[in-house]
């Protein structure tokens, strides 16, 4: 490999087949990103997670295409030469301008999203819509409720606004910060937005014909077949089912309401079809018109009073009273979220800012109803192809949950948790019942990586893909037992981030559950210590003492101890944990080849790595790094722990699979080793390759598909925010991992709510200031290494920690106080006052290939 202005790289097949591009490419200005039409990966399995490991074969070397990280615009040009530091923090507080930084990430259309690939999502928490302008106007209504299939309420057609979105002048804005999409072009506007207090998707139009007819629909297509019905000034499509086919079906009744009425002069609506209701209007005679189309959670009854409730006066309404509670939601929301706002010269930093502020709202938009918004890690609540649907809708698969799990606890929101939390409590009796037949009569919860929404882990006939089934194995989950320890261990993170002792007591069930089947399960060998032979999750199947066992064992039996306690409850359950705490097996060890096992003691020599189980020859599967999960989610390793982390950091470097799929949790776990350069490499390489929708929405693969996928973005903001401020084993970390060219303000939350608000300019942190959620002791890892350091009140300017050059700070705090920690040299208060701020984007944003918006 060789750098300069203009860079090559040509890969053999055999280097592409060995997915062995290298992690730190040796370049000044650019990193290569290797992409191949070849990497395209067939579906040929049931599972949620294709590998990374099979490629089409091409004749001779494989044609390459040049991603050059350096070559995207920049948003905002940066002189390290010329900059002076400035803080945010004024008078007791991080003063950030909300709507400005917000905005920031605004979603632009300079021509119109004509095609559905170009949706754009609106939201409410349970209703989500996919919206493009074909046809004038097209939104796909969807929910999470329209069980197990997940179907559409029905897509809704404005054609009159044809006129706005063929105009020479069209102008589009998706403003993050109300969620309302506006439009406009031949001297019309368009105002769209999902209710957020009822599920409604409200249109409001100016500028039309006074006297031009109009018209809107709401249809659904072939293979559905609904009631439709009018009344009025109302028109209904209702359909319901019965969940009674397949294994494990529920026999329950699920359906789907679609309804549409209008404001304007002469609404009438009336029935166009078996799948089709329709309401005609003329607009006011200032040529402003509403359509409102509801979809509420239906399981059968009376449709036109349903719909008559939910719309009630709304169609008449003044918009600004309309708008008010819409502003009020999201507006509260966005001052409860933990915002972020990068900066650097190639525009890199902007670019993922915007993608973390999207997640935010894309997820505040699809994850507030009774089952979570999305599975699989798809953004199932934005689906745009009718009822076509990744995977298997009526399932959960918990490891693409990370992410969002994660980037909403540091992100502050944890409220948007609450449905996956309650997706797995409500079902516990149920996969107990599910553990007991599946796993050999052992008690506990064994919880099914691929879940269905009942909680059952599919077909439990012998070799059939179920999860959590002995009989079913040797196959992709069948053995795949960790899963019920990670939601019991993001039900303990919650706890640890909100200090809710409430929460705890309701969740504990979680972590009690998976404890009592684990120690079921992993027998004593003769060697004193617990084995057993399980999944390493996908990626290796029935495999002797999986690195997943291990580390789940090593993370959930203390964490449960402690939750044991603080509640006062089972006593012979902590003291039969306690034990097994000392039984765990260390984690295997192995060369880079992947051939043997070595024991711990190969540490000494520097080359060993972390292996996915005792048996590192077996069969690979899936493109799992499963070798890292200690490091993360685990959080058993981090840049901290001497030889271990020396191992760690070489496992990293040597990981089988690099990149690959859109869950890539890469940049993770260079986060939390403190691989700054990594953290910046990987962000851009799996954004560039699989960030595909103008929404900033992704795809597994590298082309489009049928719906877009969440997880993506999630894990940017996971990344970012470990990337910044870290705290999971009790010892706060500033910038651990935060790249030396990105500029950043912002905040992150930690344990027991409290806020931690740091600026980085120019490869230095400027302000750091703790807003204490809890009264005790803050152990902090100082900014500035070598540095004399000091702590102060952040109101008072009273010192609490006399200058020192500790490598940790002892912070005392106590709750509703902020802290600032400061060098001596340069305190945080005789820096000059700059509010984080930021204004409305104007144009679309480009990353090498991809982009938000469109131009």
């Amino acid at each position: 490999m060789y750098c300069g202005q203009n860079l090559i790289e040509v890969l053999t097949w055999a280097q592409l087949r060995r997915n062995t591009v290298p992690d730190n490419i040796p370049c000044d200005a650019f990193e290569l990103k290797v992409m191949t039409m070849a990497s395209a990966l067939k579906k040929s399995r049931p599972s949620r997670r294709r590998a990374a490991i099979r490629w089409r074969r091409i004749p001779q070397l494989a044609v390459v295409v040049l991603v050059v990280t350096g070559a995207f615009p920049a948003a905002t040009a940066l002189s390290a030469a010329a900059a002076t530091a400035t803080t945010a923090w004024q008078n007791g507080r991080f003063v950030v301008d909300t709507p400005g930084v917000v905005r920031r990430s605004d979603v632009v259309l300079g021509t119109p999203n004509s095609a559905a690939v170009q949706s754009l999502p609106l939201g409410n928490g349970s209703l989500g819509v996919a919206e493009c302008a074909a046809n004038g106007f097209t939104a796909q209504l969807n929910r999470a409720d329209t069980l197990p299939g997940r179907k559409s309420p029905g897509q809704v057609e404005i054609p009159g606004l044809t006129t706005l979105t063929s105009a020479a002048d069209f102008r589009g804005t998706l403003d993050l910060y109300t969620g309302v999409l506006t439009e406009s072009g031949g001297g019309m506007t368009l105002k769209a937005w999902v209710a957020s207090g009822k599920d409604e998707l409200i249109v409001d139009v100016t500028g039309a014909k006074p006297d031009a007819p109009q018209t809107a629909t709401v249809s659904l297509w072939s293979g559905r077949k609904p009631t439709a019905a009018a009344s009025g000034v109302t028109g209904t499509l209702a359909e319901t089912w019965v969940d009674n086919s397949g294994s494990g079906a529920s026999q329950r009744t699920f359906g789907s309401l679609g309804a549409i009425t209008a404001g304007g002069r002469n609404v009438t609506a009336a029935v166009a079809g078996p799948t089709q209701v329709k309401v005609s209007f003329t607009p006011n005679p200032d040529g402003s018109y509403r359509v409102i189309a509801g979809a509420p959670t239906w399981t059968g009854g009376n449709a036109a009073t349903t719909v008559s409730n939910l719309f009630g006066s709304d169609s008449t309404t003044a918009e600004a009273s309309l708008l008010a509670s819409q502003s009020s939601w999201w507006s509260a929301y966005w001052a409860n979220s933990g915002l972020l706002e990068l900066n650097s010269s190639d525009g890199s930093a902007q670019y993922l800012e915007n993608l973390r502020t999207l997640y935010l709202f894309t997820e505040a938009a699809s994850m507030r109803g009774t089952i979570p918004g999305s599975q699989a890690g798809v953004a199932d609540m934005f689906n745009f192809s009718e009822d076509k649907q990744n995977w298997n809708p009526s399932a959960t698969w918990l490891w693409n949950q990370r992410t969002q799990l994660s980037a909403n606890m540091s992100s502050g929101n944890f409220a948007l948790n609450i449905p996956t939390f309650d997706l797995y409590l409500d079902n516990l009796p149920a996969i107990e019942t599910w553990t007991k037949a599946q796993m050999g009569g052992a008690p506990g919860a064994c919880v099914p990586e691929v879940m269905r929404f009942n909680g059952n882990g599919g077909d439990p006939a012998p070799g059939a893909n179920a999860a959590c089934s002995q009989p079913g194995s040797p196959n992709w989950n069948a053995l795949n037992i960790t899963s019920g320890a990670e939601i019991g261990l993001y039900a303990w993170q919650q706890y640890q981030d909100t200090g809710d002792l409430s929460f705890l007591r309701k969740y504990y069930p979680l972590m009690q559950q998976a404890s009592i089947f684990l120690l079921d399960y992993q027998k004593v060998g003769s060697d004193g210590l617990l084995h057993a032979v399980a999944n390493a999750h996908e990626t290796q199947w029935a495999v002797p003492d999986p690195t997943t066992d291990l580390a789940a064992d090593a993370a959930l039996f203390p964490a449960t101890v402690s939750a044991a306690k603080l509640l006062n409850t089972d006593g012979d359950l902590v003291s039969r944990l306690t034990t097994a705490e000392r039984q765990i097996p260390p984690y295997a060890r192995t060369t880079t080849k992947r051939t043997e096992v070595l024991p711990p003691s190969a540490d000494a020599g520097g080359t060993d790595i972390l292996a996915y189980s005792y048996e590192p020859p077996a069969k690979i599967r899936n493109g799992e790094n499963i070798d890292l999960e200690p490091v993360w989610p685990y959080s058993l390793i981090g840049d901290n722990a001497g030889d271990t982390t020396k191992l760690a950091v070489r496992t990293y470097n040597a990981r089988q699979f690099y990149g690959g799929n859109d869950w890539s949790m890469d940049a993770i776990d260079a986060a939390r080793l403190g691989l700054a350069d990594a953290v910046r490499t990987r962000l851009i390489s799996i954004t560039q390759v699989h960030q595909l929708y103008i929404s900033g929405l992704a795809d597994l693969q590298t082309t489009v598909g049928t719906e877009p996928y969440i997880e993506q973005i999630s894990g940017v903001a996971t990344a970012l925010d470990e990337a910044l401020v870290q705290d999971y084993d009790g010892l706060l970390r500033i910038a651990p991992a935060w790249p030396g060219d990105w500029n950043v303000s912002g905040t992150v939350l930690v344990h027991d709510r409290t806020k931690v608000d740091v600026q980085v300019q120019n490869g230095t942190p400027v302000t750091v200031a703790i807003q204490a959620g809890k009264t005790g002791t803050e152990s902090v890892r100082s900014p500035w290494t070598g540095q004399s350091v000091k702590v102060v009140n952040g109101s008072s300017g009273v010192v609490v920690v006399q200058a020192t050059t500790a490598a940790v700070l002892n912070v005392p705090v106590t709750a509703g106080q902020s802290y600032l920690v400061e060098p001596v040299s340069a305190p945080t208060t005789s820096l000059p006052f700059a509010q984080v701020t930021g204004t409305p984007a104007t144009a679309a944003k480009h990353l090498g290939p991809v982009q938000i918006g469109l131009g």
